[in-house]
């Protein structure tokens, strides 16, 4: 792999604040829980009660992690009448999300891989409790002869 950062000290490079924010985001995403609520929303926005039932997160846990995830500007909410919707925050969040879930059932053999995610293609499918499958991400930069 070719060396993308320059030879010079990285301190003279990287705002530490940056640094901070970024492993703080690192950190929030390292929870099984909202890292299942991210698969789920890197679908397409979702309502507290599908991601319940989906996801087989029961409140009080759930409202606990939605409100981690949206305190940290991960995701962002919608409300329609009484019904809050839930989505990815952004394009780079979900992109990071996507490169995850490649890497996560990237590793054959790997007890991080998760069951019931057939690799079709260069897409990456997950199968949720309630037994619905949906296109968590679609990766264009994978050759398209190469099966995940």
């Amino acid at each position: 792999m070719p060396n993308i950062l320059p030879t010079t000290r990285l301190d003279s490079l990287i705002d530490p604040d940056t640094l901070n924010a970024f492993c703080s985001k690192l950190k929030i995403l390292a929870n099984p829980q909202r890292f299942k609520i991210l698969l789920l929303l890197n679908q397409g926005e979702a309502a507290v009660g599908e991601i319940e039932s989906r996801t087989g997160i029961k409140q009080p846990n759930l409202s606990l992690e939605l409100r981690k995830l949206r305190d940290n500007a991960i995701v962002q909410t919608r409300k329609q009448s009484k019904v809050v919707f839930y989505s990815l925050s952004d394009e780079l969040t979900q992109r990071l999300i996507e490169s995850l879930a490649l890497q996560m059932n990237s590793n054959p053999g790997s007890d991080s891989q998760m069951p019931n995610a057939p690799r079709l293609g260069n897409r990456v499918n997950f199968q949720f409790e309630t037994g619905r499958r949906g296109e968590c991400a679609h990766f264009s930069s994978i050759q398209k002869n190469r099966t995940l």
